[in-house]
C-alpha cells in the first residue's frame, strides 16, 4: 500500500498543476548558477582584443560555442606552467575555477561566474602572482 495521497487521482492531478508553476518561479533564481554564457561572451571580448587565454585544468571546450570563439585555448596543468605562461604572456588572461576563492582573489581577478557550486575566475595574467598570493590570506 503506497502513500495515501497516490492512490487519489484528484490529488494526484492537483500536485501536478503546482509542480510547472513551482518549477518556473524557481527557474530564475538557479539559471545563473547554470549559464556560462556572460563568461563566454567576456572571453569572447578578450579574444577580439587578440589578449591570449589559457585555461587551468582540463578545459572542454565549454566556452568555444557560447563565446564563438576561434582560437584554441591553451591548457595549463599545474601550478608551474601557469607561471611560465602568465610571465610570457603579459597581457594575457587565465581562466581557473576554484571552490571558494578568497575575497582578494575575487577583487584581483576582475570577473567571476559562480558556476554549478564552483567559481570561475579570469585573471589578468600580470596579476597572477598576486592572484596566487592572496589565496594564502
Amino acid at each position: 500500500m503506497g502513500a495515501p495521497w497516490a492512490t487519489r487521482p484528484l490529488q494526484r492531478f492537483a500536485l501536478w498543476g503546482i509542480l510547472p508553476p513551482l518549477l518556473l518561479l524557481i527557474s530564475p533564481a538557479i539559471r545563473g548558477y547554470y549559464d556560462l554564457r556572460p563568461m563566454a561572451e567576456r572571453l569572447a571580448t578578450l579574444e577580439a582584443q587578440s589578449r591570449p587565454l589559457a585555461y587551468v585544468g582540463e578545459y572542454h571546450d565549454q566556452f568555444r560555442f557560447l563565446g564563438r570563439l576561434v582560437t584554441d585555448m591553451t591548457t595549463l596543468d599545474d601550478d608551474r606552467a601557469v607561471t611560465e605562461w602568465a610571465a610570457r604572456h603579459p597581457r594575457g588572461h587565465i581562466i581557473e575555477k576554484r571552490r571558494e576563492p578568497t575575497p582578494r582573489q575575487v577583487e584581483i581577478a576582475g570577473y567571476h561566474q559562480p558556476y554549478r557550486g564552483r567559481i570561475y575566475l579570469i585573471v589578468p595574467a600580470d596579476r597572477w602572482p598576486a592572484f596566487i598570493a592572496a589565496g594564502d590570506d
